[in-house]
């Protein structure tokens, strides 16, 4: 098992971006870094190193406090479609496995729907879809067939949902819609502050 500390923004500096080059606003209110690693304690050791102060990163906020404990028994939120796709038997039963282990080591899981997920794929589509429209000219031109076919991909799914030119009035309404749902996000977070929901609802490709 690998655990992806993917850190709220803020939380570890993003000094990665090329001074030259203006980040667009989905890069500086989305993009997080964190560590891959096997135990909770090889995280926060990571973490811990990774909690520099860089002024390159105008939203970093050094010395975050650790939340205080929650209630005990845990209660563990088992998501298991939150949509686009219906996972697949495999993953339903790797859910299961893992919500049994939860349960065994004596938390208490609890099917519930996270709507706010499904709503939340489809708002990328448009927020960041949008933003990479401007990078379009560079990877028609030296993208690879791949990089190409993925783009086209991306848009026709985009297209379904905010149709082929999204207008100003869309975009500024989906960020304004996004800070809604990172806010009842939190709150489900107080009833149950382990999510547990598949990261594909497909097994990985051999």
């Amino acid at each position: 098992m690998t655990l992806d500390a993917g850190a709220t923004v803020g939380r570890v500096a993003q000094t990665y971006h090329p001074d030259d080059v203006d980040a667009s606003l989905s890069v500086q209110s989305m993009l997080v870094q964190g560590p891959l690693a096997r135990t909770v304690a090889d995280v926060r050791l990571t973490m811990s190193a990774l909690n520099d102060f860089s002024p390159r990163d105008p939203a970093f906020v050094p010395g975050a406090h650790a939340a205080a404990r929650p209630e005990r028994p845990l209660r563990v939120g088992l998501v298991r479609d939150f949509g686009p796709a219906a996972p697949t038997a495999a993953v339903t039963a790797s859910l299961d496995q893992a919500a049994g282990y939860l349960a065994d080591a004596g938390y208490v899981v609890e099917e519930i729907e996270l709507s706010v997920l499904a709503e939340a794929y489809r708002l990328w589509y448009l927020l960041c879809m949008e933003e990479f429209r401007l990078a379009m000219p560079m990877v028609n031109e030296v993208g690879d067939k791949g990089m190409q076919k993925a783009a086209e991909h991306y848009y026709a799914v985009a297209a379904d949902w905010w149709g082929e030119k999204p207008t100003l009035e869309q975009f500024i309404a989906g960020y304004a819609r996004r800070g809604t749902l990172i806010r009842q996000l939190g709150a489900i977070l107080e009833s149950h502050p382990l999510i547990l929901l598949p990261v594909s609802a497909e097994q990985a490709f051999e």
